[in-house]
């Protein structure tokens, strides 16, 4: 709102004022006051909420700029403004099903906050500890709580937590209500065989698989209901574990990393998700590739170029 509007609006609204005390025959000269301090405020806060709708505005792509060169088999970019309709910044293959690797842990630990209680205690099996890897530093016999369990799962992506924390109600059971819970959530490219996300040993089986844009759904939904999972995945380490998503150490984007998970088999080469506070912190961007051999190069250009491709 410019000087002039502001000043036009004051003299209105205490020319009524002026009126309004003739008409009435009040000659207190404090309501005289009372209504210039109303004008005042009326306009202060009318720039506030046009100052505000300029802020909504919505990110626009920049005149010529070229696509990236995302050589990612599917990758998807998409900007979550709490309360708002979301936006699509860059898509591509985005409802291909591919194999995702240890991005499964994200339903693997939602599952297990629906289905457990946070202190209810997780057997250490045998079988667990036989899982490809040994990251999570799990032993034999050990028992956790759910939400320690979460750490050693996100962090470190353990086999060993993810097949521990299915196992507590049988693994079939768990895997059954993973992929209910992709049904009720309308995820229709995703599947899930496993809790951990390893390829089959029989390779005529398939792999778990979702879609680029089914994962940042996926990661749309937890962040919302179960905002403690992100907070686990934004921490470089927790006791002995390290985080594996190296943009959480060190990324040199002006805008703040809301967490990630990484994921790397054979079949789904590498896999990443990313969650970024936005340019002039308009919400949050979920960022998703699969299927490379470089999941953090092709992640930096996919950022890059929402961040530098659009006005914001």
């Amino acid at each position: 709102m410019t000087r002039n509007t502001k000043i036009f609006l004051g003299a209105c609204l205490t020319s009524f004022a002026l009126w309004f005390l003739v008409g009435t025959g009040i000659s207190m000269l404090k309501d005289l006051f009372f209504w210039h301090e109303l004008a005042r405020l009326s306009a202060d806060s009318s720039a506030d909420a046009l100052q505000k709708q300029l802020e909504e505005i919505r990110p626009t792509l920049k005149s010529g700029v070229a696509a990236p060169d995302i050589r990612a088999a599917a990758a998807f970019s998409f900007l979550v403004v709490p309360g708002r309709e979301g936006q699509v910044l860059f898509a591509k293959n985005q409802d291909r099903a591919l194999p995702i690797a240890s991005l499964t842990k994200l339903m693997t630990a939602l599952v297990s906050l629906e289905s457990y209680g946070p202190e209810e205690q997780i057997l250490v099996s045998a079988k667990a500890l036989a899982e490809e890897g040994d990251q999570g530093k799990l032993l034999k016999g050990q028992t956790l709580s759910v939400q320690e369990m979460l750490y050693p799962l996100l962090l470190e992506s353990s086999n060993d937590a993810a097949t521990a924390l299915a196992e507590h109600i049988g693994q079939e059971h768990f895997i059954n209500r993973m992929n209910h819970r992709a049904d009720t959530l309308k995820l229709t490219n995703t599947l899930f065989v496993n809790p951990n996300g390893l390829d089959p040993e029989n390779p005529e089986k398939l792999p778990n698989l979702s879609s680029a844009k089914d994962l940042a759904e996926l990661a749309v939904f937890i962040k919302r209901e179960h905002p403690e999972v992100f907070k686990i995945l934004v921490l470089p380490e927790f006791g002995p574990y390290v985080n594996t998503n190296e943009f959480v150490h060190s990324n040199g984007w002006r805008t703040k990393v809301l967490g990630g998970k990484t994921g790397q088999t054979d079949l789904a080469q590498g896999t990443l998700i990313l969650l970024l506070q936005s340019p002039k912190n308009k919400g949050y961007t979920v960022n998703v590739i699969l299927g490379t051999g470089d999941r953090f190069g092709e992640m930096r250009k996919l950022v890059d170029w929402t961040h530098d491709g659009y006005i914001w």
